[in-house]
């Protein structure tokens, strides 16, 4: 009879230090609430388990940034997330990329006009590094973050993040009105030419040394042997030598949709980062943008110093 009892004490206390033991894990993260950290409203992070389960909906996000990350542990119910480039009211054209570590858990859905279309899911079939590309309506974008289903009561302590960041571009004075799918395969005007010469990420001067046709990832990559690096802002050309050149090596990207052919002669290469990969914005041949250059100190155009 003690032994029965004895069993039954243990069984009873147990099951009260589990319960104690999940009922401070909740109260631990109730308590440190993740709200929006930055006041930019640039990125946000949050948690599913900062609401008790009857107050989980839809809990609304506002971002109103160029770039930005978002990060939502234990995802419950959903998230909307409003996505507008500043103050400017103007359309602009957006990608989002999973993070590299974590997704899981949720799916993203982009909001239309009365529906929703899956914009990202882990289990998509496609790579789940491809960035995903979407434009806005009149000036915005919302996009509905929904978790999983739970499939049962074990997996509420599963670590389960849906973290992604997102990256926004103006869309050309041109096509504010209408979307060109070719619109990132253009050349560019003489105007654009000396505006991202300033503003650029990456410049160099250089030769291509091989393209190669990413399809997984949707973009051409092209491999450049740059004799001049004038600006990067972060590391896309290394120093590397070979018996005919010493210089420095990079590949740089773009849309596999602008059908890029391995061309001869010498280009300036410029361009920006986009979800940590470099893209390029403009590549005029030399010569191109050395009689650009020249004109703009002829007639004071230049707005910045256009170094040869």
């Amino acid at each position: 009879m003690f032994s029965v009892v004895s069993s039954v004490r243990l069984c009873c206390l147990s099951l009260l230090s589990l319960f104690v033991f999940v009922a401070a894990f909740q109260s631990r993260f109730a308590v440190a609430r993740l709200s929006p950290s930055p006041s930019d409203g640039c990125d946000w992070i949050g948690s599913g388990l900062d609401y008790k389960e009857e107050e989980r909906g839809v809990q609304p996000v506002y971002l109103r940034c160029s770039q930005g990350h978002v990060e939502w542990k234990y995802p419950r119910g959903a998230l909307r997330i409003v996505l507008r480039h500043g103050t400017s009211g103007k359309d602009f054209k957006g990608c989002l990329k999973a993070g590299s570590k974590y997704f899981n858990g949720a799916r993203i859905y982009l909001e239309g006009y009365r529906a929703l279309h899956l914009l990202f899911s882990p289990s998509d079939g496609r790579h789940a590094q491809l960035p995903r590309c979407f434009s806005s309506r009149h000036g915005q974008v919302a996009l509905y973050v929904e978790a999983e289903p739970m499939a049962n009561s074990i997996n509420i302590l599963k670590r389960n993040v849906a973290e992604f960041s997102y990256d926004l571009q103006l869309r050309h004075a041109s096509s504010q009105r209408s979307v060109d799918p070719q619109e990132d395969c253009r050349p560019c005007n003489e105007a654009e030419l000396l505006r991202f010469y300033c503003t650029a990420d990456f410049l160099a001067k250089g030769t291509i040394s091989g393209i190669y046709e990413n399809r997984e990832l949707d973009r051409t990559e092209v491999m450049v042997r740059a004799g001049h690096v004038i600006r990067q802002n972060s590391p896309v050309f290394h120093p590397e030598e070979e018996l005919d050149f010493r210089g420095m090596y990079g590949t740089v990207h773009l849309p596999l949709s602008c059908g890029a052919k391995h061309g001869g002669g010498h280009f300036l290469f410029m361009g920006r980062m986009m979800l940590d990969s470099p893209v390029v914005t403009c590549v005029p041949r030399l010569e191109e943008w050395e009689r650009v250059r020249k004109a703009a100190l002829r007639d004071g155009t230049n707005q910045c110093e256009l170094s040869a």
